[in-house]
């Protein structure tokens, strides 16, 4: 690179932690003084639930005086719950927040360079068996990385009712 110099990226230690979770830990180096930081795991509990998180840190300390060095960090959780683990309740997360120049900075896919927004989603709900009623709740996070704003919405929840008819005979 240009500004940062020669690098080794992404080099690193990979472990298993037992059947259900693993673990990288990955650096990246570069010969001007920059350096990055990854720690990332997945898990499947099969018929449970399944994920992945991811935190990078970056210091960059950049050869051109015109330019200021950074500290820059990203989060990354995706979580789901199988359908299988509890019929009447799901949980699932989604959630993708960095600081304002982490991707421009960092990034080699061109789509998360060119991207202004990013969004992150958590989500629940619960179904009642043999009953009417249902519950959901979710929050929402959208980032404007161009002028580093967050919007964070306030959680929503409903509780809904699906139509009764108590006065209704039970034969036709």
């Amino acid at each position: 690179e240009q500004t940062r110099g020669f690098f080794l990226r992404g080099f690193g230690w990979y472990q298993p932690l037992g059947d259900y979770v693993d673990m990288q830990i990955l650096g990246d180096w570069f010969s001007k003084g920059s350096w990055g930081a990854q720690l990332g795991s997945n898990y499947n509990w099969r018929y449970h639930f399944k994920g992945n998180m991811t935190f990078n840190y970056n210091l960059n300390d950049f050869d051109d005086d015109t330019i200021p060095g950074s500290k820059q960090f990203k989060w990354v959780w995706n979580h789901r719950q199988d359908a299988k683990a509890n019929p009447t309740q799901t949980f699932s997360a989604n959630v993708n927040f960095s600081s304002s120049g982490f991707d421009k900075s960092n990034s080699y896919n061109v789509n998360e360079k060119l991207t202004g927004q990013k969004s992150s989603s958590i989500s629940y709900t619960k179904n009642w068996a043999g009953t009417p009623f249902n519950f959901s709740m979710s929050a929402n996070a959208k980032q404007n990385i161009t002028d580093s704003t967050v919007t964070l919405d306030m959680p929503t929840g409903a509780f809904n009712v699906s139509t009764i008819y108590p006065f209704r005979s039970k034969e036709s």
